[in-house]
């Protein structure tokens, strides 16, 4: 599993708390502070784990986030809203995604999901409330590997498409 690496910090061991209220308890493998990347195992083998699009996000996509802001009883939160764009942050030039999908503190880690549910980044920080609304930030999928010495996963085709059909008389 991927998270943030300030989500993890210093801990050899994490517990994690699925949707269904199961804790495991996982190991943190690989940190890359730089990049704000963490690899955590877990003893479990996920036979639906979320696709991953290594393919890079568009400026006005959809997106989805899924996590659990601010407390207890948010879990599993989804919220959805475009990317805005693509940018460099300073002062490392780590590329970054901007979307208007809100998060929150607590959100940190989870996924950003494209319209069809695959992976396209991990959520990582807001921008100060009171500097700007709906700024925030996500680590592209693809740039999550390297930092952590993993293996890219190969580009797939997209698990669904738009087809529009036609009714002809």
């Amino acid at each position: 599993m991927l998270t943030n690496a300030h989500v993890v910090v210093a801990a050899k061991q994490v517990i994690l708390v699925l949707s269904n209220g199961a804790e495991i308890l996982g190991t943190a493998e690989r940190l890359n502070k730089a990049r704000d990347v963490a690899l955590i195992k877990v003893p479990l083998r996920i036979p639906n784990a979320l696709q991953i699009r290594t393919a890079p996000a568009q400026t006005s996509e959809r997106a989805f986030a899924i996590s659990s802001p601010l407390d207890e009883g948010l879990e599993s939160t989804v919220t959805s809203g475009i990317l805005s764009g693509i940018c460099k942050m300073k002062p490392d030039n780590h590329l970054v995604i901007q979307a208007d999908v809100p998060i929150s503190p607590g959100n940190s880690g989870g996924p950003l999901l494209d319209r069809y549910g695959n992976v396209i980044g991990i959520s990582t920080l807001t921008f100060s409330r009171d500097k700007g609304q709906n700024l925030d930030g996500f680590i592209p999928i693809a740039e999550a590997f390297d930092p952590l010495s993993l293996p890219k996963p190969l580009p797939k085709p997209p698990i669904a498409a738009d087809i529009s059909y036609s009714l002809l008389t």
